[in-house]
């Protein structure tokens, strides 16, 4: 049973008790109370009776209140005189009755009001009440965590709240409601507080976010750390990075950006810009759809398709205009709100070396230790990658397997050749192999 409930009951059996007090002879009446004077019974049977009124209950106006428990104390007074019970009413007993509701009121008054304090902080800070709140896992998580983590305010809660348990859209609401320096004061506040319950890949992915976009709010030590992250984003694509065909070919990517994103080689080639990529490399954590992907890609009389291979719904390789565009079904939900020239989104830097991480154990290419190498040597560390994978793909992820495969080659093409973007010794891949023996094993 509900407090409100019990609230109900309760009121309803203490209103009885005081009719029945007032009508009962006096020797069974309010003189059985232990309170010597007649007055301050009045007044506290009444203060009772309004301030311990059910209001969420029955959500009725303070005067219709004031006036009910008025005119019941001046009928009881009423009755008594007309009832044979020894009893004669007094008009002090009815001012001493309204007295007592009318403090009773008050008190809740100033309760509710300081209560609307706390809650207009919080409206003024979503500016969105339950608007952005749609769905019922929000609002059971704006609900928890104003109530059941009390150390955090109001503010800090709801936008908590959104990141863990809302969508990035739900997260783009708050920022177009508050504007972006708002949330990211919020942000840094909350991730200060001891009491927070972001995880360490939450953490990073918005660290990385609100850095990129606004670095003069970000704690310097934070920034600090970020540096060679935040710097290798891109927000144009480099001349250099792709052939003439793959340049004709990007603005098709933009008819895959709501289900597809840029990952794998091609987004980090971007970052690191240490290679060319052979191939364009689409990942969706939806299952592949054949039909619809070359519908889309027929809509479009320029383009001829040749299809290279063809695994149902976890990879669709295509040759299109002589470029090779990989479709692939990757089964973890990465964020991937890093856009490029608003033709489609790619992945940050540390969740794309995660995704190296996992791929050099399922998937055996030179190239995913060529990319590991330089992502290694120039952006993450070695400790720093691993959390991250961790975090990425929990038990899917085997720190022991990782560091076996680190160090075995022989299942490795090593003849297929890689396009630096920069000249490289003749013996980078034994270089390359090394490095990664030397650090598997320490």
């Amino acid at each position: 049973m509900r407090y409100s409930q019990l609230q109900t009951i309760f009121w309803f059996c203490y209103l009885i008790i005081t009719i029945l007090l007032s009508l009962l002879p006096p020797y069974q009446g309010l003189h059985i109370l232990s309170i010597p004077r007649d007055k301050y019974q009045h007044f506290l049977a009444y203060f009772l009776l309004s301030s311990f009124f059910p209001w969420q209950q029955f959500r009725l106006k303070r005067i219709t209140v004031f006036l009910f428990l008025t005119e019941l104390g001046i009928c009881l007074e009423i009755l008594q005189n007309l009832l044979l019970i020894n009893r004669t009413g007094d008009f002090y007993d009815a001012i001493a009755n309204s007295l007592g509701v009318v403090a009773g009121i008050i008190l809740i008054s100033f309760i509710n009001s300081t209560q609307q304090d706390t809650d207009s902080k919080e409206h003024n800070y979503t500016s969105i009440n339950n608007k952005l709140f749609k769905n019922k896992l929000l609002k059971k998580a704006k609900h928890n965590y104003i109530q059941t983590n009390p150390g955090l305010h109001p503010e800090l809660a709801i936008l908590e709240a959104i990141i863990l348990h809302g969508n990035f859209d739900d997260f783009k609401k708050l920022i177009s409601k508050l504007g972006k320096e708002e949330v990211a004061r919020r942000y840094w506040q909350l991730i200060r507080h001891p009491e927070h319950r972001l995880d360490y890949i939450t953490m990073n992915f918005f660290n990385i976010y609100f850095i990129h976009h606004l670095p003069h709010l970000a704690p310097p030590k934070l920034k600090n750390n970020y540096s060679s992250i935040i710097t290798l984003l891109p927000r144009q694509i480099p001349a250099s990075i792709f052939s003439t065909q793959q340049t004709k070919i990007l603005p098709l990517l933009r008819k895959f950006s709501r289900l597809f994103h840029l990952s794998n080689s091609t987004a980090l080639s971007l970052y690191l810009q240490h290679r060319r990529p052979s191939t364009i490399h689409l990942y969706s954590h939806y299952p592949i759809n054949k039909t619809a992907i070359l519908k889309i890609i027929n809509n479009h009389d320029q383009y001829n398709i040749n299809i290279i291979q063809d695994q149902g719904q976890s990879r669709l390789l295509l040759d299109v205009n002589s470029v090779l565009i990989n479709f692939v079904y990757f089964p973890f939900q990465i964020p991937a709100t890093i856009n490029l020239s608003n033709i489609i989104n790619m992945p940050s830097l540390s969740s794309l070396a995660a995704i190296k991480s996992y791929l050099l154990i399922h998937d055996r290419e030179w190239s995913n230790y060529v990319d590991l190498y330089f992502i290694l040597q120039y952006c993450i560390d070695f400790d720093t990658l691993l959390k991250q994978s961790h975090a990425l793909f929990q038990h899917h992820f085997s720190q022991k397997k990782f560091r076996q495969y680190l160090c075995y080659y022989d299942d490795i093409d090593l003849s297929k050749s890689i396009d630096y973007m920069q000249p490289q010794p003749d013996n980078i891949n034994e270089i390359i192999q090394n490095f990664f023996i030397h650090l598997a094993t320490h």
